[in-house]
């Protein structure tokens, strides 16, 4: 396993700084939610194994009607309204991120094209950190067999605009 980071590790622009995520499983894409329930799953396995809590769950609220959707994940305007009415939120300690994206907003998950033993994960989508036991996972058997039981066909790196912009940047 090899990690590349354009700068040097633990450093103030990277997205993996802070305290805290966000950890949520609703999300308008059924892809991503079915990863995130399969990683959760994965998290709480290596709690047990490690004997530690690794992700502590405070909740969250979704304002919405199915079928009736101002925004992908929820009525935004619903939310704001109850925000303001309800809560009045002081920051603890926030913090500005930087991270890559992809042109369709997706990860790349995949192997790469003529090594059927090296596997790639780009994390550009500022939402890796709850798959990573997920990630990991998936990695590890696209390296050693060359497939995964898990259906990644949508993070291909042979989805339009990925492999082109990847070879412009080379």
């Amino acid at each position: 396993m090899l990690l590349l980071e354009q700068f040097e590790f633990f450093n103030e622009r990277a997205s993996s700084k802070g305290d805290s995520r966000f950890f949520r499983i609703i999300y308008a894409d059924v892809r991503l939610s079915l990863l995130a329930q399969s990683a959760y799953a994965l998290w709480r396995e290596l709690e047990r194994e490690a004997e530690a809590t690794l992700l502590t769950c405070t909740g969250a609220q979704f304002y919405g009607i199915a079928g009736n959707l101002m925004t992908r994940e929820g009525n935004l305007k619903s939310c704001l309204q109850v925000m303001d009415a309800h809560v009045k939120p002081e920051p603890l300690d926030p913090q500005a991120c930087i991270y890559p994206m992809t042109p369709d907003h997706n990860f790349v998950l995949d192997l790469i094209p003529g090594d059927d033993n090296i596997a790639l994960f780009t994390s550009g989508t500022g939402q890796a950190f709850k798959y990573t036991p997920l990630l990991g996972k998936i990695l590890s058997q696209l390296a050693l067999g060359g497939k995964t039981e898990y259906n990644i066909e949508d993070f291909s790196i042979h989805r339009p605009d990925i492999l082109t912009a990847t070879e412009s940047a080379l």
